[in-house]
Formats: structure tokens, C-alpha cells, sequence
């Protein structure tokens, strides 16, 4: 099974390990320490 997510809360990490493979891996593309930008204004229509 796969999972992946750009923003993976630390809940959603717990059950991943608790119903995955013992031995996970992980792929982090730059840093794990980025930050959302407050600046950034998304609209969407639907």
C-alpha cells in the first residue's frame, strides 16, 4: 500500500504506523521543515 500526502498530520502518521509494514519508507523531496505561505491566496470555482 501506498500513502502520500504533502501534509501529513502527526494523527494520520500514527495510524500509518500502526497498519503499515514495521518498516516504512519515507521519501521527503527539499526540507522537512517547510512552512505553509500566508501569503499565497488560492480561489477556486466551482
Amino acid at each position: 500500500m501506498v500513502m502520500f500526502s504533502a501534509t501529513w498530520p502527526a494523527a494520520v502518521h500514527r495510524l500509518a504506523q500502526e497498519y503499515m509494514d514495521p518498516n516504512p519508507v519515507k521519501v521527503v523531496i527539499g526540507s522537512e521543515d517547510l512552512a505553509a505561505n500566508h501569503d499565497v491566496m488560492q480561489i477556486v470555482d466551482l
